[in-house]
């Protein structure tokens, strides 16, 4: 304990309530249910969100809410501590029933799996909760995925790029359409600056950082002259 105290001096934190509950031990571990995980997730991981636009942050969020919504209607609203490896059982084999009889793929089941897995752990870990990890080891086996009919390559040059097939009106995005082919140019990056029925399009090869967004090609549109 002395040792703890000589560190909380020179540091300078010795007056400082919340250092002295982390270096003894004394943090108030919070009750949590399943209806209020994500928000307590959310209060203790708000750097991952960091940077994030509102629908990235969305998007962050929507399937974890799913992923305890579907835990609740399997074991009901339990507080975390009392989730035992039974419960994560009886919860695998509900995904695993739904994947039979619905054709839901096996990565569907085993992504709310892993966000259960991750958040409970980070309460965990963070507050000292001693909980069992319940949810290890139980991802599903398998690749199973819906099969989602391409367009024949043929079609594709054919019809879709092939010169004057996007019609007079849009006849001045043939350029642009073409350019959200490119590997790696994404429909996220087209910006129209001016008016979309006469652009002139630029792609320039830097990196894009805005809102937590990554990729090689930006692509902008300018008003012709």
């Amino acid at each position: 304990m002395s040792e703890r105290l000589a560190a909380l001096e020179k540091a300078g934190l010795i007056e400082s309530k919340p250092a002295a509950q982390a270096a003894f031990g004394t943090i108030e571990k919070p009750t949590v249910r399943l209806s209020g995980l994500v928000d307590t997730f959310l209060s203790i991981a708000a750097d991952r969100l960091l940077d994030k636009a509102p629908d990235q942050v969305r998007k962050y969020t929507l399937p974890r809410k799913r992923a305890v919504n579907n835990l609740v209607k399997v074991i009901g609203d339990k507080l975390i501590e009392e989730i035992t490896r039974d419960d994560a059982l009886a919860f695998r084999e509900w995904w695993l029933a739904r994947v039979q009889s619905d054709g839901i793929e096996v990565e569907t089941a085993n992504k709310d799996i892993g966000h259960l897995n991750g958040m409970i752990n980070e309460l965990d870990d963070r507050y000292r909760l001693g909980l069992s990890r319940v949810f290890e080891r139980m991802r599903l086996r398998g690749t199973k995925k819906s099969q989602v009919p391409a367009f024949p390559s043929a079609w594709v040059q054919d019809c879709l790029l092939a010169p004057g097939q996007s019609g007079e009106i849009f006849s001045r995005c043939e350029d642009a359409c073409q350019k959200v082919f490119v590997p790696g140019c994404h429909a996220a990056f087209i910006i129209a600056k001016h008016h979309i029925h006469d652009p002139v399009m630029a792609i320039f090869n830097a990196p894009v950082a805005a809102n937590g967004l990554s990729g090689r090609f930006g692509v902008s549109f300018n008003e012709a002259m």
